[in-house]
């Protein structure tokens, strides 16, 4: 649709700006309708008062190139204040009082100290209040789902010796940001799931036998990086789902022979890598929905682990 559709003109825009787009915004809280111009790589968004009274100035007062709205918007929007930070300077620096304001969950040993902190959803503790967490020396368990965390902030918490288990789903924790975790001894669960994990980081995970849980659901691992997983035979939950594995990385699963719980959800497994699926003496529950996988690979698989659900 163009600006001659709606009934609007401006001597100029037709002959100089044919990529031209105009469409139309209703207010759901003022009931006040105004006009929208978007034009590819170079108009991204523009909100217009009355257009009868635009066409009375010259085109460039009318038109908002992307590169000036994102330069004028940039003067204007910063960066909010860390919530956490935040909370400890309204408890006048007790950081025991600013975790409790920020936590839906939070519980103490015997002598007061943080060993359990689950974060609120949608509080965006980032790298500046995870330096603070990293304080809580006798944390145990920290959840920090949706969380404004990235790899800088993730060196503080790979300080915490007790830390057992820990959620990182949906926050910006990477590749290098594993590298932080390498040497926690003590962690037995760890969840990255929708993180920006690829392969690349999954070698850092290799030597962090004392994991049980592992979570690494819709990331970017493929069947190249399940190599650096084949050593830790202390898992028994792993969840590979939604990522684009292939038949290829399935043979190093068969490593893992005290899994009780194997999620391999929406991949790309076929008959030849479900065949390394066979056998495992504990397994519980095999999820593989969403594969390339035959009735009758699956009716094998059964025979082989009679004691297990598979659900697909």
């Amino acid at each position: 649709m163009g600006p001659e559709d709606l009934g609007l003109s401006h001597p100029k825009l037709s002959t100089r700006f044919p990529a031209l787009r105009v469409g139309g915004y209703r207010s759901g809280q003022t009931g006040q309708t105004v006009t929208l111009l978007a034009m590819p790589s170079q108009v991204r968004i523009l909100f217009l008062p009355p257009f009868s009274f635009c066409s009375q100035l010259p085109i460039e007062k009318v038109l908002l190139t992307k590169q000036n709205f994102m330069s004028d918007n940039s003067s204007e929007k910063k960066a909010p204040p860390d919530p956490l930070v935040v909370a400890v300077a309204e408890h006048d620096g007790n950081l025991a009082m600013g975790v409790r304001a920020i936590a839906r969950r939070v519980e103490t040993n015997e002598d007061a100290e943080t060993n359990l902190l689950f974060i609120r959803y949608n509080v965006r503790v980032g790298d500046e209040g995870f330096k603070l967490l990293g304080q809580l020396e006798h944390l145990e368990v920290l959840d920090a789902t949706d969380c404004a965390l990235t790899n800088k902030g993730l060196k503080s918490i790979g300080e915490l010796t007790r830390l057992r288990e820990l959620i990182l789903d949906i926050t910006e924790v990477g590749d290098d940001g594993l590298a932080h975790l390498s040497k926690m001894e003590c962690l037995s669960r760890l969840s990255l799931s929708a993180t920006r994990v690829t392969d690349v980081g999954l070698q850092h995970l290799t030597n962090m036998h004392n994991l049980q849980s592992l979570n690494l659901s819709n990331t970017s691992v493929t069947h190249r990086g399940l190599r650096h997983l084949k050593n830790l035979y202390n898992l028994t939950h792993l969840d590979l789902g939604e990522n684009n594995i292939r038949d290829d990385g399935v043979e190093h699963l068969s490593k893992l022979v005290n899994l009780e719980s194997l999620t391999l959800n929406y991949n790309r497994i076929s008959d030849e890598g479900a065949k390394w699926l066979k056998g495992y003496d504990f397994l519980k529950f095999l999820n593989i929905k969403g594969n390339f996988i035959t009735d009758r690979m699956v009716a094998d698989l059964i025979e082989s682990m009679p004691q297990a659900t598979i659900n697909r």
